[in-house]
Parts: structure tokens; sequence; C-alpha cells
């Protein structure tokens, strides 16, 4: 037992103090027991924040020297290390760095399921089991679009990795197993594009072939006579040629719209970088 000569209040007051702080260092917790500062508890798949939301618990994983190019971030998705778990999608190109790569979590967003009315009372009121006849809606809203893709008139789409050549776009799409898009509005979509994204031209999925006929990836052939093809074609003077489409705030007409170029560039330099746009089935 230690015993103090107090020469006046405030020495009484910082020796108290001071007791007090030693004290609280060594026992803070409801039974007495000591507690290291340094404890800390590692975060494992089984912690909650992994059940409650799994993208924004691997975001906070080391990822130290990675960065998520714009292609990653647009598809929602996020830089992980290698060796890392990826419960989605890999992209192996969509994250700048040593051992990174974008993971894309697979996560579709439904909508919610009806609601029964309250009646306050109501003696009439229908089970809640038996859901409310509905009429589908006329026009498309962001959540009939998978996550991670965006509408434009009744379809949906999904931008990909930027690549130097058509077969390499196609590629892109089908790690998302997508395939590139044959898109119906060419001219609704150049302008959302422009107004929404950066890049200036998009791989799309039309392309020809040695009898000079001009095909989608789907197989469907397209006619010379459509509308916003006919006069575009005749300036496609090779017969192995792929679409883009470009982003337009004028298109307005076809020339305005589209280019083609050799599907598989050559040796060398100069050749353009595209934005792969692939296509995402409507959620029912």
């Amino acid at each position: 037992m230690m015993s103090f000569f107090i020469t006046d209040s405030m020495s009484f007051f910082v020796i108290i103090l001071m007791a007090g702080q030693a004290v609280s260092k060594e026992y803070n917790d409801e039974a007495g027991s000591p507690v290291s500062s340094s404890k800390s508890f590692a975060i494992t798949k089984k912690d909650s924040s992994y059940k409650e939301d799994p993208i924004e618990y691997w975001k906070s994983q080391d990822t130290k020297g990675c960065s998520a190019t714009i292609s990653c971030i647009r598809a929602g998705g996020h830089c992980v290390k290698k060796g890392k778990d990826c419960e989605g999608i890999i992209d192996p190109f969509g994250c700048r760095g040593k051992n990174c790569k974008c993971c894309i979590p697979d996560i579709q967003t439904t909508l919610p399921p009806p609601q029964c009315p309250t009646c306050e009372p109501c003696p009439t009121c229908e089970p809640c089991s038996e859901a409310p006849t509905t009429t589908a809606p006329t026009t498309m809203t962001l959540e009939d679009c998978p996550r991670g893709c965006f509408k434009v008139g009744s379809e949906c789409f999904r931008s990909g990795q930027n690549t130097s050549n058509w077969n390499d776009a196609v590629e892109v799409c089908s790690r998302f197993q997508l395939h590139l898009a044959e898109p119906q509005d060419l001219h609704a979509l150049s302008q959302y594009l422009d107004e929404h994204f950066d890049d200036a031209s998009y791989w799309i999925g039309a392309h020809g072939t040695a009898n000079d006929n001009a095909v989608w990836l789907s197989g469907a052939v397209i006619g010379l006579d459509a509308p916003w093809f006919a006069n575009w074609y005749k300036s496609c003077d090779d017969p192995h040629w792929c679409m883009y489409l470009l982003a337009n705030p004028g298109c307005y007409n076809n020339n305005q719209c589209l280019g083609c170029w050799v599907c598989e560039p050559g040796s060398g330099t100069g050749y353009p970088i595209r934005t792969p746009l692939c296509e995402c089935e409507p959620v029912n």
C-alpha cells in the first residue's frame, strides 16, 4: 500500500486521475479481465459483414497496388488479389497491377414480391397468399435488366474491356456468358452511349461474309434493303469487315452511326481500341 503527502487539492486531483487511467488500461470489460489494446479479429467468410454485403467485404480486402479499369467499375466489379476467392465472374484484364483481377459478383436484381394490401378493418380482404393481379408495364425500368447492364428501349446492354479487334470483343462478352449486341434501334443506342459513357466507338455483332452478305452473330442475315444498312454497306470495301457503332449525339443517318473495320488486324501499330458492347437478356 502506497501513501502520498498531498500539498494541495490540485495535486490530489492529478493523482486520482492518473490512477483511474492506469486501471482503465488493464481492466475494461464487465468481468474485470485484462484486455490487450492490440487485440484484433481476422475477417473470414463467416463474418457477418460478408453475409450482409459481400461486395463491400471484398472491397475491404488487401488490394494494394491494384486499380480498377473503367470497364470493371461499369460492370459493378472490384479488384481482388490473385488467390482470393471471387463469387462471380473473373475478368483478368479488368484491374491494373501485379496479380490483380476484376471480380464481378454474380448478383441478379429481382423485383420484390407483391405486398398484400392492409385493411383497417376490412372483412372482405383477400388472403395475403393471393397476390393482386397487375398489368405488366409497357416501358422498361432499371430493374428489368440484370445487374451491371443498362437499358435502351426494350433492350439491355453492358460494356466490356476495350479490345483492338472484333474477335477479341466476342471473347470478352463470352466471359460474361453474353454475346456481342444486335441492337434494334442504332440511333437511340448511339445517342445514349454518347450521353452516358466516354468511349467513342463500340464493337457490335454484325460482320460480312465471303459471298458479300451481312449477318449477325446469331446467324440472322441482314438484308441490304434494311433502312439503316443499305447506304452504309457501300462504304465497306473488304469482304471480311466487322461492324462498330459510333457514340454520336448527331446520329441521324447511317453514315454518322456506323463504321466497318477488318475483323482481325494485322501486325503493326495504329489499330483503334474499341469497347465491346454485349447484349443482356432482360429479367422476366
